[in-house]
C-alpha cells in the first residue's frame, strides 16, 4: 500500500506538472497571439494613415491645381478685350468660384483684381460720381453709408444722397471738408481766412474768420474746437465759434499732414523732414509727447478709427505704419515701412475694422494693403490717371470712395462677396462648353458659375 500511494502521489505531482505546462504553453499563445494582433493592428493603422496621406496629397495637388487655374482665369477676365461684359464678368466669378472652394483668399490681387474690372464694366454707372465739380476734388467724406460730401478747387461743396448730387455751398476754393463729431454739420476751409459751417439737417450756414489765410486740412477736435493746418506748416486750435486761436503746434519742418483720434484723444502729425509728432488733446502746446520718423517728406497721414495704428504716406512713396502704444515712451515703435512705385502718396484711409489701410497715389493708383500682412503685395486698382486726392471709407466699410483731379468720384466695393453679388445681378447667362474649354480649359469638369441660370449653348 506504501508502495501504491508513493505511486498515486507521483502521478498527481505529474499530472500537475503537465497542467502547469500546458497552462504556461497557453500563456504563451495567448501572448503570441496578442503581439501578433497588435502587429496586424499596426499595420492596420500605417495602411490606413499611407491611404489617408494619399488622399490628402491628391486633394492637396487638386487645390493648388485650381487656385492657379483660379489666378490664371482672373488674370485672363481682367485683360480680356471684348465688348460681352458676360463673359468677363462669368470668368471673373469663375475664377472667385475656384479660388474660394480651395481656400484662396479672397482679397488675392489677381482675384480681387478681375471681380473689380467685371464690377466697374457691368455697374459704371453706379461706381463713378461726376458732374458739378469744375476741377480737382480735394476732399470727400461719408456721412452716412450712402451719402457724400465732397469740396473742390473751384469752390463747389456737394452732398450726394444716394448718387445724386445737390451742391450746398460756393466758395473761394475749398481744399478740406471736416463733418462734426455729432455727423450734424460740415466744415468747409480754404483760401479766404473763414470757416464755413453747413447744417446738414436744416441746411443753415455760418461763417466764422481766423487769423489763419491759407487752409489745407481740418479735423474736429470737441464740438467747440478746431485744429487746422495752414499753407506754412503750422497747426492752429481755434474755437469754433469765435475763431479765436487757443494754440498752436509745430514739428522741426513744415508739417503736411495731420489726424484726430477723438477715441484715443491724440492728434498726429508729419513733417516735411519725415518726422512724426503725437500730442494729446487735452494738453495741445508745446513739444509732441511721442515722435517718430521714417524716411521722405510726409505727404499724408491719418489714424485707424480705433486709434490704435498711425499710417503716413511719404514723398518717394514709402507707406509707413505705426502701432500707437499708450505707455509712457517718448518713441513711437519702429514702424512697417514699404514701396509702392515711388509715386507720391497723398491720400491713406483705414477701413473701420482695420482690415485695409488704402492708399491714393499721384500716378492715379489706389492700392488696398493688409496691414497685418504688409509683406504681401497689394491690390493695384489702376481705375484712372488722374491724381488722387482723397480717400474714405464708408461707416460699414464697404465703399471707399476716392476722388481724384478727374473731376470724379470713383466707388471702390472692398468686400469681395458684395462684390460678387452685384456682378451677378447684371449677367443674364452661364458659360457655353465651348467657353468653358477656351477659356478655362476642356480638362476641368464644366459646371454652371450661376446655377439658377441654367445653361444656353
Amino acid at each position: 500500500q506504501k508502495k501504491l500511494a508513493e505511486q498515486q502521489r507521483a502521478s498527481a505531482l505529474a499530472e500537475k506538472l503537465n497542467a502547469e505546462n500546458s497552462r504556461a504553453d497557453a500563456e504563451r499563445s495567448s501572448v503570441v497571439a496578442n503581439e501578433q494582433r497588435a502587429t496586424a493592428q499596426a499595420q492596420s493603422h500605417i495602411a490606413d494613415s499611407m491611404k489617408n496621406l494619399a488622399e490628402k496629397s491628391a486633394n492637396d495637388v487638386s487645390r493648388l491645381r485650381y487656385l492657379s487655374i483660379a489666378k490664371a482665369l482672373a488674370v485672363k477676365a481682367e485683360h480680356l478685350q471684348t465688348s460681352d461684359h458676360d463673359l468677363a464678368g462669368l470668368l471673373a466669378l469663375q475664377s472667385y468660384r475656384f479660388s474660394h472652394e480651395n481656400g484662396g483668399s479672397a482679397m488675392d490681387p489677381d482675384i480681387f483684381g478681375a471681380l473689380h474690372s467685371a464690377d466697374k464694366q457691368l455697374n459704371a454707372a453706379a461706381l463713378s460720381l461726376h458732374g458739378p465739380h469744375g476741377s480737382n476734388i480735394r476732399s470727400v467724406l461719408y456721412r452716412g453709408n450712402q451719402e457724400l460730401v465732397s469740396a473742390s478747387t473751384d469752390g463747389k461743396i456737394v452732398d450726394w444722397n444716394q448718387g445724386s448730387p445737390k451742391p450746398i455751398g460756393t466758395r473761394s476754393a475749398s481744399r478740406t471738408l471736416a463733418l462734426s463729431p455729432d455727423g450734424a454739420t460740415i466744415c468747409a476751409a480754404g483760401n479766404d481766412g473763414v470757416l464755413h459751417f453747413y447744417s446738414l439737417s436744416n441746411g443753415s450756414t455760418s461763417n466764422v474768420p481766423i487769423g489763419v489765410s491759407y487752409v489745407i486740412q481740418t479735423k474736429y477736435i470737441d464740438d467747440a474746437t478746431i485744429a487746422l493746418l495752414d499753407n506754412e506748416g503750422r497747426i492752429h486750435i481755434v474755437n469754433r465759434r469765435n475763431g479765436t486761436e487757443t494754440s498752436s503746434l509745430a514739428l522741426p519742418g513744415s508739417i503736411h499732414a495731420f489726424d484726430v483720434n477723438r477715441t484715443t484723444h491724440l492728434l498726429a502729425a508729419g513733417d516735411a523732414e519725415g518726422t512724426v509728432g503725437v500730442w494729446e488733446l487735452e494738453s495741445l502746446t508745446g513739444t509732441a509727447i511721442k515722435t517718430g520718423s521714417v524716411k521722405g517728406s510726409i505727404t499724408a497721414l491719418t489714424f485707424s478709427r480705433d486709434g490704435l495704428m498711425l499710417a503716413a504716406g511719404t514723398q518717394n512713396g514709402n507707406l509707413a505704419l505705426w502701432n500707437v502704444s499708450s505707455g509712457q515712451e517718448q518713441s513711437l515703435p519702429k514702424p512697417q515701412v514699404v514701396t509702392t512705385t515711388g509715386e507720391p502718396i497723398h491720400a491713406i484711409a483705414f477701413s473701420p475694422n482695420r482690415s485695409i489701410v488704402a492708399t491714393g497715389s499721384s500716378d492715379g493708383k489706389v492700392r488696398l494693403w493688409n496691414p497685418a500682412r504688409m509683406a504681401e503685395l497689394p491690390i493695384t486698382l489702376a481705375d484712372n490717371s488722374a491724381w488722387m486726392w482723397a480717400l474714405a471709407f464708408s461707416p460699414d466699410g464697404s465703399m471707399l470712395a476716392a476722388s481724384s483731379a478727374d473731376k470724379s468720384i470713383h466707388l471702390i466695393p472692398v468686400q469681395p462677396d458684395a462684390i460678387v453679388r452685384q456682378v451677378q445681378q447684371k449677367i443674364s447667362r452661364n458659360l457655353t462648353k465651348k467657353e468653358w474649354d477656351e477659356f478655362i480649359g476642356s480638362d476641368v469638369p464644366y459646371s454652371q458659375t450661376i446655377p439658377e441660370l441654367g445653361t444656353k449653348e
